[in-house]
């Protein structure tokens, strides 16, 4: 086995290769060490406190923002379709997405707050003198009754003959 004696480097090697890499922008150039006014523990607590508003920036964030027909008084347009309700050879899809068209309307006007088709399934407590009830239902927000009727108005159930209950929903 032959030994390999250690071999130094030319002189001047390592300022030739420092002063290469930093004409190529590749290194800058050396950062002197800085001196703290703080004690060594601010350091975790800035870690800790900057954790801490970060979590809580990310909760605060995560809340839904309120709905912007908040506070203004809330109707119910209830549907109904009767003997005059004639949607003859309109496919129920077709429905559905007019309706659907209209309430998306609304609500990028901040008017709606909740409807549905409901089921013709349905059970009567009581004295049954309701006759075959609403077949659905819209929550709206209104400033007022004014605004509340002409939202009704618009409702595409009026356009086949059907009928639109508007009544105001009474604060809890």
């Amino acid at each position: 086995m032959t030994e390999h004696a250690a071999v130094e480097p030319p002189a001047g090697l390592e300022d030739r290769v420092v002063a290469t890499l930093r004409d190529r922008g590749l290194l800058r150039g050396a950062v002197a060490p800085r001196r703290s006014w703080a004690p060594r523990w601010v350091g975790p607590v800035a870690i800790a406190a900057s954790l801490l508003l970060f979590v809580g920036g990310f909760v605060l964030g995560r809340r839904p923002a309120p709905h912007p027909a908040a506070g203004l008084p809330q109707y119910t347009l209830l549907l109904y379709e009767g003997p005059g309700f004639n949607a003859a050879g309109v496919e129920d899809t077709q429905l559905v997405r007019e309706y659907s068209s209209w309430a998306k309307e609304l609500a990028g006007r901040g008017r709606l707050v909740a409807g549905e088709k409901l089921s013709i399934q349905r059970w009567t407590l009581g004295a049954d003198s309701a006759g075959p009830g609403p077949a659905g239902f819209f929550v709206i927000a209104a400033r007022d009754e004014r605004e509340a009727l002409a939202i009704a108005r618009s409702c595409p159930h009026l356009r086949y003959g059907g009928t639109v209950s508007v009544r105001p929903i009474e604060p809890t």
